[in-house]
């Protein structure tokens, strides 16, 4: 069990504090130190950040209990995690002003393109038209004849 164990942080920092011993401390200039630094070298030793209990957690959650030092502060990971999520949701807008843009430049080549394909449908039923022989139209199926092609001309000159 100990070999499982032994790697774990809670043992470490256990294996760490009791591996020094006051008479053979030694400062990093390789000299001893006196014992009144030794004192004040422990305490910062052993000032570290350790998790949140259980039971606090749930007192802080529900608000009775002293906040947090995790919670205080969003971690680094976190802070460029939101900055990594707004790039992306911005160029994602972008891509679709994008996308919207040619989709609308498209549709307007479309709308063109069929103006034009009516126009030339009508100009080519004005000159078949045209060409048609009158001589065998009565007067009235002759004025109609005449009308559409005023009217069809009236159209081709105003687009």
């Amino acid at each position: 069990m100990w070999k499982d164990l032994k790697e774990q942080p809670k043992w470490c920092r256990v294996l760490e504090e009791s591996s020094h011993n006051k008479r053979n401390k030694i400062s990093e200039s390789g000299a001893y130190t006196s014992s009144s630094n030794q004192e004040i070298e422990e305490k910062t030793e052993r000032k570290e950040k350790r998790l949140e209990r259980q039971k606090a957690a749930k007192q802080r959650k529900k608000g009775k209990g002293a906040p947090s030092t995790l919670g205080d502060k969003p971690s680094q990971n976190m802070v460029l995690f939101h900055e990594a999520i707004t790039t992306k949701a911005a160029t994602l807008l972008k891509a679709a002003e994008a996308t919207l843009i040619g989709a609308e430049a498209k549709i307007k080549e479309n709308a063109i393109a069929k103006r034009e394909e009516a126009r030339v449908e009508k100009y080519q039923m004005y000159l078949k038209l045209m060409e048609k022989d009158t001589s065998t139209f009565n007067e009235a199926k002759l004025k109609r004849h005449e009308d559409v092609l005023d009217q069809l001309a009236r159209e081709l000159v105003e687009e």
